[in-house]
């Protein structure tokens, strides 16, 4: 078989964020956040194989994606520019061992990046709703890094492809580490962690997708409301740093940068504890707030999975899909038939999945 034939194959999982909290908006313009991500079992497959000389990079969804900016604003095709471009700033070959701790090769020894890392088709078969904060685009990213770093027949360290990652989107790296995971700064520091047994959840997606862009706006509009009137912010990090001095939120163990306590503690305390009810009741997002207003219908759906018996229900990321938690299958597939029944002619699309669990 030619290299142009080998195909690679992956599954991109979705995520769920069991907690999500804006602590402070940076000086940079982002959003430190913390949140607890759990991947689920609803996935996307990716495809991808290595095309002739003089081809360029495509990526084909099915169903097609339509995206402002047309194919280069997908995110599996962003993942291979920027694996390209930071395998080209190391000035790695093929075949060879790439991380920090891998000898790199002199300028003059650096084939171009054209040679080295040829274009790559990825397929991505659609089943994560796209707009849903279930971090479908996300997990096809990070697939697509897998499978062209195995492609081009490197053996990249898991830092190098995060570095990769942390390009292409705040989502992406932690999808490339196991299946429960706290998320700090923007989303690029991962914190592995031991993960539960597996429960059952329903995903509920009320068929709006919610820009996060536009979320973190409203989320601002609210939160710093100096900047509706022109007048310099003094954002949560900034109050924060004339008390303490510094803006690492490792000083903050147990608290946001305003004096909230950190939403992370009682579910991960869940989590140790193999307390599935306790995590159910510490289930929380900020986000949520900002949702419901622009989706109501999101907002109904967590109140019904409640009652239809969910240990717990929120949103994942940005929204506006929520889900709630069950302990057994039997369970949710009772739930999910009187959720059907609850919103038939809604458009809301009902998914019952399992979280991901290494045990």
């Amino acid at each position: 078989m030619s290299e142009s034939e080998k195909l690679l194959s992956a599954r991109a999982y979705a995520k769920l964020n069991l907690t999500l909290q804006i602590l402070y908006k940076r000086p940079d313009g982002y959003h430190e956040i913390e949140s607890l991500v759990q991947r689920v079992d609803i996935c996307d497959t990716v495809t991808a194989r290595l095309l002739g000389p003089g081809e360029k990079d495509r990526v084909i969804c099915e169903p097609p994606v339509t995206l402002l900016g047309g194919e280069e604003e997908n995110t599996a095709y962003k993942a291979l520019q920027a694996l390209r471009l930071v395998l080209s700033e190391g000035g790695y070959r093929l075949g060879t061992v790439v991380g920090d701790e891998a000898e790199k090769p002199s300028i003059a020894e650096r084939p171009s990046i054209e040679e080295s890392f040829g274009a790559v088709e990825v397929k991505i078969e659609k089943r994560i709703p796209e707009g849903a904060g279930l971090g479908g685009a996300s997990a096809d990213a990070a697939s697509t890094l897998v499978l062209a770093s195995r492609l081009w027949n490197l053996r990249p360290d898991l830092s190098l492809l995060a570095r990769a990652a942390s390009i292409v989107g705040s989502d992406v790296p932690v999808c490339l580490y196991g299946p429960l995971n706290i998320i700090r700064g923007r989303g690029e520091r991962v914190i592995p962690l031991a993960s539960l047994e597996p429960f059952w959840v329903i995903v509920a997606f009320p068929g709006k997708g919610i820009s996060t862009a536009d979320a973190y706006a409203r989320w601002d509009s609210r939160h710093f409301a100096q900047y509706r009137s022109g007048i310099p912010a003094r954002s949560v990090f900034e109050r924060s740093k004339e008390s303490d001095g510094s803006h690492d939120s490792k000083h903050f163990p147990g608290r946001s940068r305003d004096g909230e306590r950190r939403y992370i503690n009682d579910a991960v305390n869940a989590i140790t504890d193999g307390d599935l009810r306790a995590l159910g009741k510490a289930l929380r997002n900020d986000f949520e707030e900002v949702a419901f207003e622009s989706v109501p219908l999101a907002g109904d759906v967590k109140r019904g999975l409640m009652e239809a018996g969910a240990l717990g229900a929120s949103l994942t990321g940005s929204g506006s899909a929520v889900f709630g938690l069950w302990a057994t299958e039997e369970e949710a597939r009772q739930a999910l038939v009187v959720l059907r029944e609850r919103f038939a002619g809604d458009g809301v699309l009902l998914i019952l999945a399992r979280s991901l669990s290494y045990r």
